[in-house]
C-alpha cells in the first residue's frame, strides 16, 4: 500500500491538497485522513509530496515501440523504445503502432513488445495494420476482437504518397470493421489515420462521412498539425464528433493548442502523442509543460490532452485520479514543472528524478546501453 500526501491534486480537474492511497496497483481512496491511517497499523509506504502537483500518468496514443522505419536506408532505422525510456517521460500508458515499413517491422514483433511492456507494469496496447493494413489474423476485425492488446487499427495512411491510396469506400469498410469489433470486444474500435502532407488533407475522411454510414467518432486522425489549413479541417470534424491527435515531433504544441482553442475546437476531442521513434517519448511531457509555463491554457486543460481525453477516446482504465483507476501517478514540481516521481501501477519507478526500476532482461545481462541523438531544436 502506498500513501501520497501533501500534493496538489489535478485529476485532471483541480481537487486541492488531498492524499492518495494506492493498493494492489489501483487507487483505493482520494482524500483520506493519513494520521488515522497511520494509527490503524496498516503497513504502507508514504511519499511526502509537498511542493508537488499530483496528476495522472500520461497516455501516449501513438508511439513506434519497436522503432521507426527509417526512410534513408536500413541504417536510418531507429531502435525500439524501452520501458524505462517511457517511464522517464511520465508515460505509464502507451499504444504502439507500425508505420510505413510493415515488412521488417511486423505485427508479431509489435505485439511481443506490448506484452513485454505489460510485464514491466505499464498499460500497453497496439494498433494493428500500419500504413497498409497488414494484420495478424485474417482482418482488422479479428485482430481487435481476438487479441486482448489490440484496441483498433492504424496508423493507416491517407493523403500520403507512401500510403496504399485507398478509396473512400475501402476506408469506410475498414472503419466499419473496427467499429463492429469495438462493440463486440468492448474496446475503442477506432480506425487511426496517419494524415500525410498531400494537398488532399482530410478530403477522403469527409467523403467517407458523406458517402457511408460511418460515424465521425469511429475515425481518429493524427498528425493534423502539419498546416493551418489541415488543422482547420480537423477542428471542423471535432465539431461533428471526431477525435483528433496532434503529435509533438516538431515541438510546437504551444503553437497548435492555442490555434485549436481559438478556432473553436472541442476541448474534449483532442489528444497529443509523442510519435516517438526519432524523438524521445519524453518530448510529450516536455511539450505539455511548455504549454503550462506559457499559460496557453489552464493546467487541467493542458494535461487533459495527455490523460483523461485520451483515456476516454481509447477506453482505457488510466488517465484519471479516481477510486478504482489504475495507480499511475506523476508528481511534478509545482514551481519548475519538472517531473520528480513516477508511480506506475502503484510501484515507484522514478523517485526524485532518478530511475529506480530496471528492465527484467538486465538481471541476466552485462550490457551497457547508452544512446544520445545529435538533433538540437532550432
Amino acid at each position: 500500500m502506498l500513501l501520497v500526501e501533501n500534493a496538489e491534486l489535478f485529476a485532471p480537474e483541480p481537487l486541492g491538497r488531498r492524499s492518495i492511497v494506492i493498493a494492489a496497483g489501483r487507487i483505493e481512496a482520494i482524500g483520506v485522513d493519513s494520521a488515522a491511517l497511520a494509527r490503524s497499523g496498516v503497513e504502507l509506504e508514504t511519499i511526502d509530496a509537498a511542493g508537488c502537483i499530483a496528476m495522472p500518468g500520461l497516455i501516449d496514443p501513438h508511439a513506434h515501440l519497436i522503432g521507426g522505419s527509417g526512410e534513408k536506408g536500413f541504417a536510418s532505422q531507429t531502435p525500439e523504445i524501452s520501458a524505462s525510456e517511457l517511464l522517464r517521460g511520465g508515460i505509464t500508458t502507451v499504444a504502439g503502432t507500425l508505420g510505413a515499413d510493415t515488412t521488417t517491422r511486423t505485427m508479431p514483433a509489435l505485439l511481443a513488445k506490448v506484452k513485454a511492456l505489460r510485464g514491466e507494469g505499464l498499460s500497453a496496447f497496439a494498433w494493428t495494420g500500419g500504413y497498409d493494413a497488414r494484420t495478424l489474423l485474417a482482418s482488422m476485425r479479428d485482430d481487435i476482437v481476438l487479441i486482448d492488446e489490440i484496441i483498433g487499427a492504424g496508423e493507416l495512411a491517407i493523403a500520403d504518397v507512401r500510403g496504399q491510396q485507398y478509396s473512400a469506400a475501402e476506408l469506410a469498410r475498414f472503419a466499419a470493421d473496427c467499429y463492429v469489433a469495438g462493440t463486440v470486444a468492448g474496446k475503442a474500435g477506432l480506425l487511426h489515420l496517419h494524415v500525410g502532407d498531400s494537398g488532399d488533407r482530410l478530403r477522403i475522411v469527409r467523403d467517407v462521412l458523406e458517402q457511408s454510414d460511418v460515424k465521425p467518432g469511429a475515425l481518429y486522425p493524427t498528425h493534423v498539425e502539419r498546416s493551418e489549413r489541415l488543422m482547420r479541417e480537423a477542428i471542423d470534424l471535432t465539431k461533428r464528433g471526431m477525435p483528433i491527435d496532434v503529435d509533438v515531433y516538431e515541438e510546437d504544441l504551444d503553437r497548435w493548442l492555442p490555434f485549436y482553442r481559438d478556432h473553436g475546437g472541442d476541448p474534449n476531442r483532442i489528444t497529443a502523442s509523442s510519435d516517438a521513434a526519432i524523438n524521445s517519448p519524453h518530448t510529450l511531457f516536455q511539450q505539455l509543460m511548455v504549454c503550462v509555463r506559457e499559460k496557453v491554457a489552464p493546467f487541467e486543460e493542458v494535461i487533459a490532452i495527455g490523460t483523461s481525453n485520451t483515456a476516454r477516446i481509447l477506453k482505457t482504465e488510466s488517465g484519471e485520479l479516481a477510486r478504482g483507476r489504475i495507480g499511475h501517478v506523476l508528481l511534478v514540481d509545482a514551481a519548475t514543472y519538472e517531473l520528480r516521481t513516477v508511480i506506475c501501477a502503484g510501484r515507484v519507478v522514478i523517485r526524485d528524478g532518478a530511475l529506480v526500476m530496471r528492465e527484467q532482461f538486465l538481471a541476466e545481462s552485462n550490457r551497457s546501453i547508452s544512446l544520445r541523438g545529435e538533433k538540437v531544436k532550432s
